[in-house]
């Protein structure tokens, strides 16, 4: 008998996380809740191995949290993906024997999506569709324990958060990260004068796939809306620019400008 040495669980990660980008690529996700869901319960996000595509050496990545992983490129240990992408899978479903599991691993991993997957749980359980009676009860108890019962609440805590320095650049996912800093950090919010009540709104449109991280940031105020990005019209009549400056830039900002445009004029 030839003995090997023992697979690390960061290889273990890695192989788990190539074969399920593998299954989103081909469209083959028929297995992918089973997978996942072993994967989230281990944490496998802390330690993912993977080849780097430069040196062909292998690299051992590790995430904050379940989300910065999904949507981490896969040349880095990442799923590159999206998490209501990811939610969609799953609960479909099509293997019906680990998707109500995973539904509450993923609850667990980023409940941003709590209110996505409670609303396709209670569709499946009403449609008769096997095991989804308890994942809806699960799902409820998540729900109240886990935030208090209102996720709008001024002490609502991200769980799996990490507080970290600011993320440099303009990409999806250093946006991402930020809103889920701020999301996390009343003090933060506070000495920025940011609400944190409507970053958490924001956040949760993100993740589940209603509003991209730009829009986002810019809605809750951690970003700044250029007047070419707000596709103004100068020759166009008042109110058509009014109608775009509100729909562009949000109800608070368009406010704020015309606060401010109203005490130039005075």
């Amino acid at each position: 008998m030839v003995e090997t040495a023992p697979v690390s669980q960061a290889k273990i990660n890695g192989m788990a996380a190539s074969n399920m980008y593998r299954m989103l690529r081909a469209n083959q996700t028929f297995q992918l809740p089973g997978l996942l869901s072993v994967f989230i319960a281990e944490e496998g996000w802390k330690a993912v191995e993977y080849i780097e595509p430069e040196t062909e050496t292998s690299k051992v990545a590790s995430f904050d949290c379940f989300t910065d992983w999904v949507i981490a490129s896969p040349a880095r240990g990442g799923l590159g993906s999206q998490v209501h992408v990811i939610a969609d899978f799953v609960t479909q479903p099509m293997d019906t024997k680990a998707a109500p599991g995973c539904t509450v691993q993923l609850a667990k991993a980023e409940p941003a999506l709590l209110p996505k997957l409670k609303k396709v749980a209670a569709a499946n359980q009403q449609a008769g569709v096997a095991g989804w009676t308890g994942v809806v009860a699960e799902l409820d108890a998540l729900a109240q324990t886990s935030h208090g019962g209102d996720r709008r609440s001024k002490d609502f805590k991200l769980d799996n958060v990490q507080v970290e320095k600011s993320p440099t650049g303009n990409s999806a996912a250093a946006g991402l990260r930020k809103l889920r800093r701020y999301a996390a950090d009343p003090q933060i919010c506070t000495e920025n004068d940011i609400n944190q009540k409507e970053v958490i709104e924001q956040y949760d449109l993100t993740i589940c796939g209603e509003k991209s991280v730009h829009r986002a940031l810019i809605d809750c105020g951690l970003r700044k809306a250029s007047i070419k990005s707000a596709g103004l019209g100068i020759d166009g009549e008042p109110s058509d620019v009014a109608q775009r400056i509100i729909k562009r830039l949000g109800k608070n900002r368009a406010a704020l400008i015309a606060k401010a445009i109203n005490q130039l004029l005075k």
